[in-house]
């Protein structure tokens, strides 16, 4: 219940705004730095951009940006996050590239096995937060719920 109640306080803190172009330099940027990623295409349209990526290991993913409406404040800012995904919705790696929040929690959250416990998560497994970085942990996974909708809107979509 208290997640719950956490949650709904970080969707009513706010939205931060960001341009499109902003998300796909960035996108941009994280692609040309991975040297795993055999080719890869970027997808842009008018609100989203991802990019469908062939891994060195010869497996399609999706790579995904978090967009400004699914971004939520931690305790002194933004989290943007990239996820990379399978087929099946599958998270095959999660990534935190910018935060506006306070630099020693982020230094802890990166530290830590954090953003690996979302690799291949299923419905039901606890994910635990970084303690003293709570407020992040806490806004880095309601920003990855409100990514996920949208990434099975576009995945269905494509089927």
């Amino acid at each position: 219940m208290k997640t719950f109640l956490f949650t709904i306080l970080l969707i009513i803190s706010g939205v931060n705004l960001h341009s499109q172009s902003n998300n796909s330099q960035l996108l941009r940027e994280y692609l040309a730095s991975k040297s795993d990623f055999l080719s890869y295409e970027i997808i842009e349209s008018d609100d989203e951009v991802y990019a469908t990526i062939m891994t060195s290991d010869k497996q399609e993913v999706y790579v995904f940006i978090s967009n400004e409406s699914e971004e939520l404040r931690g305790y002194q800012g933004y989290n943007k996050l990239i996820v990379q995904v399978d087929h099946q919705q599958q998270i095959k790696k999660l990534e935190l590239i910018k935060s506006g929040d306070t630099a020693s929690f982020v230094r802890r959250v990166k530290a830590s096995d954090f953003l690996q416990q979302f690799v291949k998560w299923t419905k039901g497994k606890e994910i635990r937060s970084v303690t003293g970085a709570t407020l992040t942990c806490k806004s880095i996974e309601a920003t990855l719920a409100n990514m996920i909708s949208r990434i099975q809107a576009i995945q269905s979509d494509m089927n």
